[in-house]
């Protein structure tokens, strides 16, 4: 759901207030678009740091966003969204909210700002971007308590350290490195980092990048792409799980991160119908999690074969 009004004055200024979801304006390369795992859309990092998963969609909520303009081949975007889409409760978060009409207002705040440059406001250069945001609730310290004892040692008082906001940064690139407008085909290249604090956040550190190509074998509406990606476990979630293996003497994993490989095809059948093909393979799943089927030993990695189809009316 997108309540929302936009407007666009003379100046180049445009501005969209409404229950708004982060939609592709932030952290979200064209290239990355074509592929179907959800991280190389809404990477990893913010999905599992960020409450709720931060406003990633379907989870709208209330916001404001402007967009200036101030020069050719240069954009700023900023953005103030309630700080927690759902808030807490049982159940996913999309559960918490299923009909996307909370309009929540009372959660802190999340503010996240970009840059981007592609010279000429041209498809057929670069765009660079560099943003970051700061949400202002309170995390919990994923290792310690309030009197900085491990919250997996029985002297605990099972009450985490409370940090004050949560800053993250990023950079992407998104770069066309052949286009032949004659035979209709292009060769693209994106990548991306986040990073943010590894006290309070599961994911301190994600990256992935990829290759889309358009137009193989002739095709000129098909693509093709590989992608990567990456997220690392945080120093504090990794020092928790290092104190439960010390103080218990049992197996217990340290996690270290996940990686997933994309392979896809998206054969343009017709003028209104798509189908897409796609492999996927996860690896260390979880960052290297405990089967709760076979103590002692980690969750196996993970091949996914899947087909989308898309049909345009």
């Amino acid at each position: 759901m997108c309540a929302a009004r936009s407007s666009r004055a003379p100046n180049n200024w445009r501005l969209r207030i409404g229950q708004l979801t982060i939609g592709t304006e932030f952290h979200n390369p064209d290239s990355a678009r074509l592929f179907i795992n959800s991280t190389f859309g809404w990477p990893t990092q913010p999905a599992l740091d960020l409450p709720s998963g931060g406003p990633g969609y379907p989870l709208a909520t209330p916001a404001v966003r402007v967009r200036v303009d101030p020069q050719e081949g240069v954009t700023l975007f900023l953005a103030l969204f309630n700080g927690d889409p759902t808030g807490a409760g049982v159940g996913g978060s999309q559960l918490r909210d299923a009909s996307g009409t909370a309009f929540r207002t009372s959660d802190g705040a999340w503010l996240i700002g970009e840059i981007r440059y592609n010279p000429d406001d041209s498809d057929k250069n670069g765009a660079y971007r560099f943003g970051g945001w700061w949400n202002s609730e309170r995390f919990r310290d994923l290792r310690f308590d309030q009197n900085g004892v491990s919250l997996a040692s029985p002297a605990s008082n099972g009450k985490p350290f409370l940090h004050d906001g949560d800053p993250s940064f990023y950079v992407n690139v998104d770069q066309p490195l052949v286009v032949n407008d004659a035979d209709h085909t292009r060769l693209s290249v994106f990548a991306r980092a986040g990073f943010a604090p590894g006290d309070r956040n599961l994911v301190d550190f994600y990256a992935d990048g990829g290759m889309t190509y358009k137009g193989p074998f002739g095709r000129a509406d098909d693509q093709a792409g590989i992608a990567v990606g990456y997220a690392k476990i945080g120093s504090a979630a990794r020092g928790f799980d290092a104190d439960i293996a010390r103080l218990t003497g049992q197996f217990h994993p340290i996690r270290s991160g996940e990686a997933v490989l994309e392979l896809t095809y998206r054969f343009q059948l017709t003028n209104w119908w798509q189908v897409q093909p796609d492999f996927q393979y996860v690896f260390n799943i979880g960052g290297g999690i405990v089967n709760p089927n076979a103590p002692g030993k980690r969750v196996a990695d993970a091949p996914v074969l899947g087909l989308r189809t898309t049909i345009t009316f």
